[in-house]
């Protein structure tokens, strides 16, 4: 199993963040969480690569090579910013 197949089962095919399935006006790109831009990217490894809705809206598209927390905080506010990225996307999106 590559490291994306990996991603999409353990976030049963839907986005990490906001739980977004693909559908009509959007797909899932595969995100490092991490940049590879960002000095401590650990690289592309299943702990770093996750799925992320992107198309109207989408979760990829307003990350792009933001670090993980700027971009939480700025698309969900500071308490939703201390959220792992491990956790469901309903405990972040909710």
């Amino acid at each position: 199993m590559s490291n994306w197949e990996y991603a999409l089962t353990y976030w049963k095919g839907c986005c990490a963040v906001c739980g977004r399935p693909p559908g009509l006006w959007h797909t899932l790109a595969m995100d490092h969480w991490i940049p590879l831009a960002n000095p401590d990217c650990p690289g592309t490894v299943p702990t770093n690569i996750i799925p992320l809705c992107h198309g109207v809206d989408g979760c990829n598209n307003s990350k792009g090579d933001k670090a993980p927390n700027i971009w939480l905080t700025q698309r969900y506010g500071p308490k939703k910013a201390k959220i792992s990225p491990r956790r469901t996307a309903k405990e972040i999106s909710s």
